[in-house]
């Protein structure tokens, strides 16, 4: 089976700012293409710390085609195959807003993340970033080069593929309980980890049962700004809450990630957003809330120790104090992984400041 690797880097915060895309698209278990384009944002302004990052600066792409432009032989390349990218969750980003910003329609395609596959397989890495799990698998490559990540990409999936014993993404995905990521003409779904809510437990020994979560079942639809759904869901447990996937008549919290909570206020509702309702108009006694509202009614420090907007060394300081200061040994636990994962990869996994991968 073919599938593609994918990276993306971008001019600046923007994520329609793609400046250089990689592919290397792989067929019966080996790399049997590379490719690669700078691109000409539509937007000009290439902050100067993501230059650093990637060295590529508005003079290298003074003469590049814009994404409108090439979007054609990209999606030649791409069409009907599967996509995985190392930190999915910003590079469909990247290729979300890009096309957006061109007024072009997204295409149909399933696509997979080796970072959460990484983390089903190799469970005592200190992180999962692009470099340290191809360091731990012995890959060499030149990071922050689109081609070269991509690569590296590919490499970790078909180690992945082989210690596994399967043949492709998909079964690679099935067997790992890695919910694969869609997107689609009308939206997408985040690639990540299934979980199994029952299996979540208190790391706490001593709840407090007037915690405003204490013994209530608590329901989340869509993606986070602030941290990953698994981590909410443990320190939502850790403060007495109960954990469904699915909407119930006893359900009393459910909990909407940012982006769909602004769309939700502007009239457009997901399937479970008009579940609530309608269990609502039943005589339910639902609560929807906003990510900032369920982490005001969590825990106002941790609201405080995850700001929306920062840059890496204010991020490194305000968690580290956090981390010595909060007595909770969960919110401990929580910032001690954000601090040791690295402040700048989590930032584009958080989505908190939309800048470069740093892998």
């Amino acid at each position: 089976m073919e599938w593609v690797a994918i990276d993306f880097e971008t001019a600046n915060s923007d994520r329609a700012s793609a400046c250089a895309l990689g592919l290397v698209s792989v067929q019966d278990g080996q790399v049997a293409k590379r490719q690669s384009w700078l691109i000409r944002p539509l937007d000009p302004y290439f902050d100067p710390y993501n230059v650093m990052i990637h060295g590529i600066t508005e003079d290298d792409v003074a003469d590049s085609p814009t994404f409108a432009e090439l979007w054609d032989e990209i999606y030649s390349e791409i069409e009907g195959r599967s996509l995985v990218a190392h930190n999915a969750s910003f590079d469909m980003s990247v290729l979300r807003h890009t096309l957006d910003g061109s007024d072009l329609p997204y295409p149909a395609l399933d696509y997979y993340c080796t970072r959460v596959i990484s983390q089903a397989l190799w469970k005592t890495l200190p992180s999962y970033g692009l470099e340290c799990v191809s360091d731990h698998l012995g890959i060499a490559f030149q990071h922050h080069i689109a081609v070269e990540d991509a690569m590296a990409c590919a490499a970790i999936a078909l180690h992945g593929i082989s210690k596994v014993g399967v043949s492709d993404l998909a079964e690679l995905a099935e067997r790992l309980s890695v919910r694969g990521g869609h997107l689609h003409p009308g939206g997408y779904q985040a690639c990540r980890l299934k979980i199994s809510s029952a299996s979540i437990e208190s790391r706490v020994k001593k709840i407090d049962p007037e915690h405003s979560f204490g013994g209530k079942i608590v329901v989340f639809t869509g993606e986070l700004r602030s941290m990953v759904r698994k981590e909410a869901q443990q320190l939502t447990v850790d403060h007495g809450g109960r954990i469904t996937e699915t909407l119930r008549k006893d359900t009393n919290f459910l909990v909407v990630g940012d982006s769909d909570f602004r769309k939700f206020r502007s009239g457009q509702k997901s399937s479970k957003l008009l579940k609530a309702e309608s269990l609502r108009a039943a005589g339910a006694d639902i609560e929807i809330l906003s990510e900032e509202e369920w982490l005001q009614l969590l825990d106002p420090a941790l609201l405080k120790a995850i700001p929306h907007r920062t840059t890496p060394s204010k991020l490194r300081g305000e968690l580290g104090g956090r981390l010595h200061e909060h007595k909770h040994p969960s919110i401990s636990a929580m910032l001690a992984e954000v601090i040791n994962d690295a402040v700048a990869e989590a930032l584009d996994e958080l989505a908190i400041r939309p800048r470069p991968k740093r892998h």
